[in-house]
Formats: C-alpha cells, sequence, structure tokens
C-alpha cells in the first residue's frame, strides 16, 4: 500500500508527498528495530536473572567439593615446611611417626580438583557472556578464569619436577588401603591409599630424601603461592558479588 502511495507521489512529481512517504517509512523501520531491541534487552535481562542464580549454585558446589582437598593442601605445606625445618635445624626435633610418612607421600601431589562451574561454560559456548550486565562480576569471572588457568599450569609445570618419595624409596614403606567418604557422591565410600609403616629414621638420614623433601617444598610453595591461594581468593570474590547482587546473606560462614 505504502510502495503504491509512493510510486503515485513520484508518477505525479509530489516531492512533497513523496518526503513523507520515505519519512513513515524511516520511522516505522526505527520504531521497528527499538521494539526488536527492547524485546531482546528483556530476554537477556530475564536470562541474566537465571543465571546469577545458577552461578551461585555453582560457585557453592565447587567451593563445598573442594574444601577438603584445599584444606589437606595447606596441611601437607604447613606440615612439609615444618618438615624440612626440622632437618635443616630451623625447628627442634619432632617425633618422628608414620604422619611424617603421609607428608612425604603427599608432598608430590598437588591435585584439587576439576573444579568448573558449568553454567559459566555454557554461556561462553553459546557467545553469550554480553548478558552480564555487572561489569564488576564480569571482571570478576573473567580473573578467576586466569587464576584456574594459573593453577592448571603451575600444578603441571610442578609435577614434572616432583620427585614421589614413596616411589624412588619404596623399600622403606609398607602401603594399604582404607575407606573414605567420598565427597563428590554423599553416602558413599572411596578407597585411599594408606602407609602401614616406614622407616622414618633411614628415609631422613638419606641426603637424597632430604634434598628431594626441600625441592617438594619449594615447588609445593610455588603452586600454593601462585596456583591455589589466588584462585580460591578469586572464587570467594565471586561468591562474595553474586551474593551482593542476589541480594543473599548467608547465615554461616563460606570457604575461604
Amino acid at each position: 500500500m505504502l510502495l503504491r502511495s509512493i510510486s503515485k507521489h513520484v508518477k505525479d512529481q509530489n516531492w512533497f508527498a513523496v518526503g513523507i512517504d520515505f519519512f513513515i517509512v524511516v520511522v516505522g523501520v526505527f520504531v521497528g528495530i527499538q521494539v526488536s531491541n527492547w524485546n531482546q534487552l528483556n530476554i537477556d535481562r530475564k536470562d541474566e536473572s537465571v543465571l546469577l542464580h545458577d552461578l551461585h549454585t555453582d560457585v557453592e558446589s565447587v567451593q563445598n567439593l573442594s574444601k577438603r582437598l584445599i584444606k589437606s593442601r595447606r596441611n601437607v605445606f604447613k606440615d612439609l615446611g615444618d618438615l624440612v625445618d626440622t632437618f635443616t635445624g630451623g625447628k627442634p626435633v619432632q617425633v618422628f611417626d608414620k604422619e611424617v610418612c603421609m607428608t612425604m607421600l603427599a608432598s608430590s601431589i598437588f591435585y584439587i580438583g576439576r573444579a568448573e562451574l558449568p553454567s559459566l561454560i555454557q554461556l561462553r559456548s553459546a557467545g553469550r557472556m554480553n548478558i552480564i550486565g555487572d561489569k564488576s562480576l564480569q571482571k570478576s569471572l573473567a580473573k578467576l578464569t586466569q587464576t584456574r588457568e594459573s593453577l592448571d599450569i603451575v600444578s603441571s609445570s610442578s609435577s614434572i619436577y616432583i620427585t614421589h618419595i614413596s616411589k624412588n624409596h619404596s623399600q622403606f614403606f609398607e602401603f594399604g588401603s582404607r575407606f573414605k567418604p567420598d565427597v563428590s557422591n554423599p553416602g558413599k565410600m572411596e578407597r585411599h591409599p594408606t602407609i602401614l609403616s616406614c622407616n622414618v629414621e633411614q628415609l631422613l638420614s638419606s641426603v637424597e630424601v632430604r634434598n628431594a623433601l626441600a625441592i617438594n617444598l619449594e615447588l609445593y610453595d610455588a603452586v600454593m603461592r601462585d596456583g591455589m591461594e589466588p584462585w580460591v581468593a578469586q572464587l570467594q570474590a565471586v561468591h562474595h558479588r553474586l551474593d551482593e547482587l542476589l541480594q543473599i546473606q548467608h547465615t554461616t560462614k563460606k570457604v575461604n
């Protein structure tokens, strides 16, 4: 109908009417685009609300699942430092028992689990990161990805140079296993290796073992300082920002 009107006005050389017709077309297109953008904005805001709740659930899940391993790695790092300080003269001689052997065994283990956020992975795969309107959360999520990548890199590179004390000096160890609760599957048990006995005095009388423990401590320090602790702190920062955006108040202390 409008095209017919424009054609008639052009044929009649009624340029004023032609201008009005073109103005109507331009306004119509502009209004159509604005309505489409408004509809898409509403869809994005609804999707964002769902996403923020999903992210919050995922962050809490990751923190809960990795809590035991994080605590374990911190304890091993401290115990390993105490052990190395003991045979280097930095601390009084401690009682050497099976726990010292467990520290030696754990000195080559950095793994803290594949802690991913499924909702974030799905959002990136779909190319819809722009629906997150909060700039602070965007930056926090980007930094979280960077710190996780740094943790994976430093853990992998350190594993190349780590010494497996129990493997290289297995003649001093007697191994077994025991069942412990599976944190990934509540209500189920999983088998864990354990040391039944070991000859601590002979182990620590070996210069090779002492050197290996000192090197393992340095590598462990790098993993903790440059990998795990920055990632744990950034995960908590994301959790805190999500709490603010969703107006969530926790009654219990969050994972550090």
